[in-house]
C-alpha cells in the first residue's frame, strides 16, 4: 500500500490542465466544437465549488505544488491525503495519539513535519511516513512551522510565547530563540524570501523579526512590533515584502505598509480570523475564520469582498493554490472545500462632483455632460478636463459624438432665435456656430452624416443644412400637434416624426426640397392611445425602424412599410442603445440592460444592474460605462469580454444552482427542467443553457425551453413559457448546428419544431437555419422535408398588391431583407387595381444563389446526396434547383452542342471517311477541345471530380480515340473497324447522359438507368435456363464436328427471342423446344415485363425526386468550373411574385404527387403488418400449444398425487 502511495506521489506530477481565469480567450482559434464546450463546460464544473467531505477534525491544511494532492492533519493525530480530482482520500494514518496543530512540507515534498500538543516536531518520509528526525525545545503546543526555501532549517511557534529556529544540520545552523512574546504565539508566517517573519500572539501584538546571517549564525532582530485591537490568530506577509496583514479575534483584518509599519487599509468580518493568504500579484487577500466563508477582498481596488459560502463551522485553514486559480479551505465539519476563483475584471469608478445628465464613450475617453459643462474622463477613471458650454434648451449627439446644442437666446412674435453650437467631443473643439429662427422647439436630430439639423415645432418641423452654415431646406407642417422625437435613416432619405398623439410620420427628406410637394409617405398609427414612446431608432442598413414604447417593441420595415414583428416586453423600459460594431442592440431599463439581437429582433440575456440611470460603451466598446444613483463606473463589456466568465440576471445568487445543474447534465443524471438560467450566457463563446441541452442530448428540455405548454383542461393556460432564446454563438454555433453536428436527430427535430410554430408570430425565427441547412443535408435528418416544405411562406405582410397588369410571371427576386418590396419586384409603375391574380413568396431563411460560389457547391453537392430524398419534393428545393438550372443549362447545352459535333463526325467518318486519315483530324480535334474540357473540370473540382463514373468513360473514350487516330496516321492499323467499334460504342452509350439536360428526356433517361438497376436478377436467372437448355441442344447433336457449341448457344439465344430453325428435328428436340419456348419465351420474358412495369410506375411516383437530383447533380457539375466565383458567398432571401391560378395547380400537383407518395408507403407498412400478422398468430398457436400440454401435465399429476 505505502509504494503505491510513494509511486503515486513520485510518478504523478501532470494535473488536468484548467482554464486560466486572467486568460484571454480567442474563439475564432478553436477548429472544433467539441473544444469549445470542453473548455465551457469545464468552467462551470469547476465554478462549482469541490466539497470533499472526511471523518476527521482537520487542523491545518498544505497543498502540493501540483494542486492535485491536499496534505492535512487534525485533532486525532491522522496525517490525510487528499486527491482533488478522483476526489477521495487516498491516505489517512495515524501519525500521534496527540492534537496537531501545524504541518509543513519540505520544498522538495518528500518529507512532512509535524507538531501539535505534543511540542516536540516529528520530520517524516511522505511516501513510507518513516520518521527521520525529532526536534525538541518548545515546552507547549507547537501551532505552526514554516521551512526555508534552501531546506536547511525551519522556524516555528508555539505556545511557550516563543518562535524558534531549527536547523536541519546544527553544526551548520545551530537552533536558538529567535524572540518572545508575552503571550502565546498563534500564528506566524515566513516571506517568500526567507528574510522575514511576521508572528502573532495573544498579547495583541505581531512581531516582524528580520533574519540575518554571519556564518551560518543567525543574528536577526525585531525591526516593528505592530499593536492590533485584540490577540492576532493570522499573518501573512506579502511576496513583495511591500505590507503584511494581521487578522485578530474580533475580526478585524489590517494591512501593514513595511518599513514605515502605518495601517494602510483595513477589513471587517464578524468573528475571529483563522487564516490570511495573498495572491501572488497582490490584488487579493483571503481571509477565513470562526464567520464559517471564505472572503475575498480586493487590495486594491474600492469593491464590495466576495463571500464564499459553504462550510458549517469554523474555518482553521484558506489557501490560494500555487496556480492562484483555486482556494482551497479546511474547516471543522470536517470537508475541505475547493473554490474557484472568478473572473473579476478591470473596474475603475469615475468620480465627480456634478451631476451627469449623460454619458459618451469618445474613442479612449468618456465624456458626461452636466447642466452646464462636458467632463472628460480617462479608461481609468481619471478626469482629464471640463469644458464649459453654458445653459441649452436641448442637445444631440450623433454616432460619430459631435454633439449639437440649441439654446433658445430670445422669443417675438412666436418666433424663436435660437443658437446652434456643434462640438468635437474628442478633441474638444467648436466646430461652428449659428442662429436658427423657429417656432416654439419641442425636439431635435441631426442626420448621422451631419447634412440636416430638424427642428421639431407645434405643428411644424424645420429643416436646415448643417454643412451650410444652417441655411433653412424645408419648414411644413406634418403633426396637429407638438412633434415629441424625431429619427433621420442612416441614408438621409427619411426622417421619422413622432406627434404628442404618438402617430408616427414618415417624410420623404428629398421632397423637402420643393416646400409645395406632400412628403408624408405613410403614418404610422399602432401607438395612438398608449402613454408613451420611450425611443425610436433606426437600423445602420436604413431598412427598419425600431419604436420603443415602455411595454411594447416595435419592428417596421421602412421598404414596405408596414410592421413585421411587435414584442412584448416583460420590464418597462427607458431607452434604446445601439452597438456600432456587433450586430446587437440594448434596452435599459430601472435594475438592468437587456441585451438583444439585431439579426432576429430577440432577446439575449439581461444584465442586472440596480437603480441604474444611464450608460454607453467606449474603447471600442471594448467597455461599459454605468451610471447608477450611488456611482459611475467603467468595466469590461460583458459581450466582448474574452474571460471565461457568466453573464444573466441574479447570476451571483444563483451560480452555485446553476453550476450544480449543469454538472448533472454533463453526468447525464439530471432528471427535472429547471427554467431559472434559460437567458444566461457562458462569455466569451456566448453558449446558453440550450446549447448545452443540445450538446448532452436533452431533447425533453429543449422542448419545454423552446415550445409552450399548455393546460389540457384548458387550452387557453399556458403552464410553461417556451420563451427561451434560440443564440447564435461568438462562432455561429446555433442549438441546430450543436445537435446535427453531435448527430442526435430528435434533438435537431424539436428544435426545427419550434423554430416553425414560433414563425408564426416571429418571421425571423428561422434566419439562423441558413448556416445550417448543408450539414442538415449532409445528416439526411428524417422530417427535413417539413422544413423545407415549410420555408417558402406567403408574405406575412398585410400591405402587399394582390393583383396587376403586364407583368410577366413568375418574378424571382434576391434580397437582403425577409420583406417583401413589391415596388421593387413589379417596378414603380406596376399597375395593380387590377388583372392577374398574383401572390408573394419568400424564403424564411437567406440562400446562397450565387453560381459557382464555393458555399453554394457544398449546399447543392448536401442536396444531390441527401439521404432523404423527400426534400425534393418540396416547394422551395424545386425553385432552388430551377433558377440555378437557368443558370447553369448554357454551359450544359454548350458541352452538349460539342459533344454533338464529335459524334456526328465520327458517325461520319465510321460510314463514308473510314479510310481517310486526313478527314479524321476533324472528330480528332473536337476530342481534344473535349479532353481540354475534362481536364478544366478536373482542376476546378479537385478530388470530387473522380466521384462521377461518367467522368471516367470520358476520359477513357478520349484516350482510345487520340490511340486509335494515332495509330491510323501511322498507319500501324491493318483492320481498326473492331477498335473503332469500341469508340463508337463508348461514344453513343455516354451520349445518351446528356438527354439529362431536357426535362422531358431526362425522366426517361432515369427510368433507363433503373431498368438496368432492377433486371441484374433477372438477367442471372435467363442466362441460366439459356445455358442449360443449349448444353442440352448441344447434346442431342451427337458428335457433329461441323458445328460449335457457340453456335448452339446462339441458336438457343435466338429461339428465345422468337427467331427459331426446327427443321430436321427429332422427338426428343421437339419436346425440349416446347420446354424452352414456356420458359424462356414465355413465362421469363412476361416476367421481365412485369419487372419493368414494377420500375416504370416506382419511377413515375419518384419522377419529381428523381428529376431533382438531376438537376442537383448537373447544377454542381457546372458550378465546380466556375472556382472564380467562389468567393461570392453572401446569402440573401429569395422573394417569388406568381399567379395565383398557377400556384393553385402547382399546390395540388405537389399535394396528388404526396398523396401518392404516402399510398406507397402505406402499402408497404400494410405488407410488413401483415407479415407480421401471421407471425404473431402461429406464435399465439405455438404458446396456445404449450399451454395446453402443460395444463394437461398439471392435471396429469394432480390425478397421480390426489390433488383437488
Amino acid at each position: 500500500m505505502l509504494g503505491k502511495i510513494s509511486s503515486i506521489f513520485q510518478g504523478y506530477s501532470k494535473v488536468r490542465a484548467t482554464y486560466n481565469k486572467e486568460a484571454k480567450i480567442d474563439v475564432s482559434a478553436f477548429k472544433s466544437m467539441g473544444d469549445e464546450f470542453t473548455l465551457a463546460t469545464n468552467f462551470i464544473s469547476d465554478t462549482l465549488p469541490l466539497k470533499i467531505e472526511h471523518q476527521f477534525e482537520g487542523t491545518c491544511l498544505r497543498i502540493q505544488k501540483d494542486d492535485r494532492y491536499y496534505v492535512f492533519v487534525s485533532r486525532q493525530g491522522i496525517l490525510a491525503v487528499i486527491d482533488s480530482r478522483e476526489k477521495i482520500i487516498i491516505r489517512d494514518e495515524v501519525v500521534t495519539n496527540d492534537p496537531i496543530w501545524a504541518l509543513a512540507l519540505s520544498p522538495d515534498e518528500k518529507y512532512i513535519y509535524c507538531a501539535g500538543a505534543n511540542p516536540i516536531i516529528k520530520k517524516y518520509t511522505l511516501d513510507a511516513l518513516q520518521l527521520e528526525n525529532e526536534y525538541l525545545g518548545h515546552t507547549g503546543d507547537v501551532n505552526y512551522i514554516e521551512i526555508s526555501a534552501n531546506n536547511e532549517w525551519m522556524v516555528s511557534c508555539s505556545d511557550d510565547c516563543t518562535v524558534r529556529l531549527w536547523g536541519f544540520d546544527i553544526e551548520k545552523i545551530p537552533n536558538k530563540t529567535l524572540f518572545s512574546h508575552t503571550g502565546t504565539v498563534f500564528c506566524m508566517d515566513l516571506s517568500e524570501d526567507n528574510i522575514y517573519i511576521a508572528s502573532g500572539s495573544q498579547d495583541y501584538t505581531a512581531n516582524i523579526y528580520q533574519l540575518e546571517w554571519d556564518h551560518r549564525k543567525e543574528v536577526g532582530h525585531i525591526i516593528a512590533t505592530l499593536s492590533c485591537k485584540s490577540e492576532i490568530w493570522a499573518v501573512k506577509i506579502a511576496s513583495s515584502n511591500k505590507f503584511v496583514v494581521t487578522g485578530d479575534a474580533l475580526g478585524n483584518i489590517e494591512i501593514w505598509r513595511f518599513l514605515t509599519w502605518e495601517p494602510v487599509r483595513q477589513f471587517k468580518e464578524d468573528q475571529r480570523i483563522r487564516s490570511i493568504d495573498i495572491s501572488k500579484d497582490e490584488s487579493l487577500l483571503v481571509t477565513a475564520g470562526a464567520g464559517q466563508n471564505v472572503v475575498i477582498w480586493h487590495l486594491n481596488k474600492d469593491r464590495k469582498p466576495l463571500i464564499l459560502e459553504g462550510h458549517k463551522d469554523m474555518i482553521k485553514s484558506a489557501l490560494l493554490s500555487n496556480d492562484q486559480q483555486f482556494i482551497v479551505s479546511l474547516a471543522d465539519d470536517k470537508s475541505i472545500i475547493r473554490w474557484k476563483i472568478p473572473y473579476f475584471g478591470e473596474k475603475h469608478v469615475l468620480n465627480t462632483e456634478s451631476e451627469i445628465v449623460e454619458l459618451w464613450g469618445v474613442g479612449d475617453y468618456v465624456c458626461g455632460l452636466t447642466k452646464d459643462m462636458v467632463i472628460t474622463w480617462d479608461l481609468q477613471g481619471v478626469m482629464i478636463n471640463t469644458n464649459e458650454i453654458g445653459d441649452y434648451s436641448y442637445y444631440y449627439a450623433t454616432p460619430d459624438c459631435t454633439l449639437f446644442f440649441l439654446v433658445v437666446e430670445s422669443e417675438k412674435n412666436s418666433k424663436f432665435t435660437s443658437k446652434i453650437k456643434e462640438y468635437r467631443l474628442n478633441p474638444w473643439e467648436l466646430i461652428r456656430e449659428a442662429t436658427i429662427i423657429t417656432g416654439r422647439v419641442t425636439s431635435l436630430v441631426v442626420s448621422d452624416s451631419k447634412s440636416f439639423l430638424c427642428v421639431g415645432e407645434l405643428y411644424k418641423i424645420s429643416t436646415f443644412m448643417v454643412q451650410e452654415n444652417m441655411k433653412l431646406f424645408n419648414s411644413q407642417i406634418y403633426h396637429d400637434d407638438s412633434i415629441i422625437k424625431m429619427i433621420l435613416t442612416p441614408n438621409d432619405c427619411f426622417l421619422f416624426s413622432i406627434g404628442q398623439n404618438l402617430s408616427i410620420k414618415m417624410i420623404d427628406t428629398f421632397k423637402m426640397n420643393d416646400a409645395g410637394q406632400r412628403n408624408v409617405l405613410c403614418e404610422i398609427s399602432d401607438f395612438i392611445g398608449k402613454s408613451e414612446i420611450v425611443d425610436i431608432f433606426c437600423c445602420k442598413d436604413s431598412t427598419k425602424l425600431l419604436v420603443l414604447a415602455s411595454d411594447e417593441l416595435m419592428i417596421w420595415s421602412i421598404n414596405s412599410k408596414a410592421p413585421t414583428k411587435k414584442v412584448a416586453l416583460e420590464k418597462p423600459v427607458s431607452r434604446l442603445l445601439s452597438s456600432r460594431i456587433t450586430e446587437y442592440f440594448f434596452l435599459q431599463n430601472s435594475d438592468g440592460i437587456e441585451f438583444w439581437c439585431y439579426k432576429d429582433f430577440n432577446f439575449i440575456t439581461r444584465l442586472g444592474i440596480p437603480n441604474l440611470e444611464t450608460f454607453t460603451f467606449a474603447n471600442n466598446e471594448q467597455s461599459i460605462i454605468i451610471k447608477t444613483e450611488a456611482k459611475i463606473e467603467i468595466s469590461e463589456s460583458p459581450l466582448l469580454c474574452k474571460n471565461l466568465n457568466i453573464i444573466g440576471e441574479d447570476v451571483q445568487s444563483k451560480m452555485k444552482k446553476f453550476c450544480s445543474y449543469v454538472k448533472k447534465i454533463i453526468a447525464n443524471k439530471s432528471d427535472k427542467y429547471i427554467d431559472d438560467y434559460k437567458n444566461w450566457l457562458v462569455m466569451p463563446f456566448m453558449f446558453n443553457i440550450q446549447h448545452i441541452y443540445a450538446y448532452y442530448n436533452y431533447d425533453n428540455y429543449l422542448k419545454e425551453a423552446y415550445i409552450p405548454k399548455y393546460s389540457i383542461e384548458d387550452p387557453t393556460v399556458k403552464i410553461s413559457k417556451g420563451n427561451a432564446p434560440y443564440v447564435s454563438s461568438a462562432n455561429k454555433i446555433t442549438p441546430l448546428s450543436v445537435s446535427v453536428n453531435q448527430e442526435f436527430p430528435e434533438c435537431a427535430k424539436v428544435v426545427l419544431k419550434a423554430l416553425r410554430k414560433r414563425w408564426t408570430h416571429d418571421p425571423y425565427s428561422l434566419v439562423y437555419v441558413s448556416d445550417d441547412l448543408t450539414a442538415l443535408n449532409n445528416f439526411g435528418l428524417d422530417g427535413l422535408q417539413k422544413l423545407y416544405d415549410f420555408a417558402l411562406r406567403k408574405s406575412f405582410l398585410t400591405n402587399m398588391p394582390t393583383f396587376c397588369k403586364n407583368v410577366s410571371l413568375p418574378i424571382v427576386y434576391n434580397s437582403s431583407s425577409i420583406e417583401t418590396d413589391p415596388t421593387t419586384m413589379l417596378g414603380p409603375t406596376a399597375d395593380t387595381s387590377d388583372g392577374t391574380a398574383i401572390s408573394f413568396e419568400h424564403t424564411c431563411f437567406k440562400l446562397n444563389m450565387n453560381l459557382g460560389s464555393s458555399e453554394g457547391i457544398d449546399f447543392m453537392e448536401s442536396l444531390a446526396n441527401c439521404k432523404n430524398d423527400k426534400i425534393f419534393e418540396t416547394p422551395l428545393v424545386r425553385m432552388i434547383l430551377e433558377e440555378k438550372w437557368k443558370k447553369a443549362r448554357f454551359v450544359m447545352y454548350g458541352q452538349a452542342m460539342l459533344y454533338m459535333f464529335f459524334i456526328i463526325t465520327l458517325s461520319y467518318y465510321s460510314t463514308l471517311e473510314l479510310n481517310s486519315g486526313s478527314f479524321l483530324i476533324i472528330p480528332a480535334s473536337i476530342n481534344g477541345a473535349l479532353l481540354i474540357y475534362e481536364i478544366y473540370q478536373m482542376f476546378a473540382g479537385g478530388l470530387d471530380y473522380f466521384k462521377d463514373a461518367w467522368n471516367y468513360i470520358d476520359l477513357i473514350r478520349s484516350s482510345l480515340f487520340f490511340i486509335f487516330a494515332i495509330f491510323v496516321w501511322v498507319e500501324l492499323f491493318d483492320n481498326n473497324t473492331n477498335f473503332l467499334a469500341l469508340i463508337i460504342l463508348i461514344t453513343w452509350i455516354r451520349g445518351i447522359t446528356y438527354f439529362r439536360i431536357f426535362g422531358p428526356t431526362r425522366y426517361l433517361i432515369n427510368l433507363l438507368f433503373e431498368v438496368f438497376t432492377d433486371i441484374p436478377a433477372f438477367l442471372v436467372i435467363f442466362f441460366y435456363t439459356i445455358l442449360a437448355f443449349s448444353f442440352i441442344f448441344y447434346s442431342l447433336l451427337g458428335i457433329n464436328p461441323d458445328q460449335k457449341y457457340y453456335e448452339t448457344f446462339v441458336e438457343t439465344y435466338s429461339t428465345t427471342l422468337g427467331n427459331s430453325n426446327t427443321q430436321g428435328y427429332s422427338k426428343t428436340q421437339w419436346f425440349f423446344y416446347l420446354l424452352i419456348t414456356l420458359f424462356n419465351f414465355i413465362i421469363m420474358l412476361n416476367l421481365l415485363i412485369s419487372i419493368l412495369s414494377d420500375t416504370y410506375i416506382r419511377v413515375k411516383d419518384m419522377q419529381i425526386i428523381a428529376d431533382g437530383q438531376e438537376l442537383a447533380s448537373m447544377v454542381v457539375e457546372v458550378e465546380m468550373m466556375l472556382f472564380w466565383r467562389s468567393e461570392l458567398n453572401d446569402k440573401q432571401y429569395v422573394h417569388l411574385c406568381r399567379d395565383q391560378s398557377v400556384e393553385e395547380a402547382s399546390e395540388h400537383k405537389m399535394a396528388m404527387t404526396k398523396f401518392k407518395a404516402m399510398n406507397m408507403k402505406c402499402n408497404e407498412y400494410e405488407r410488413v403488418v401483415s407479415d407480421n400478422l401471421d407471425a404473431v398468430t402461429a406464435m399465439r398457436d405455438n404458446i396456445k400449444s404449450q399451454n395446453d400440454g402443460f395444463l394437461a401435465i398439471i392435471n396429469q399429476i394432480k390425478d397421480n398425487y390426489g390433488i383437488k
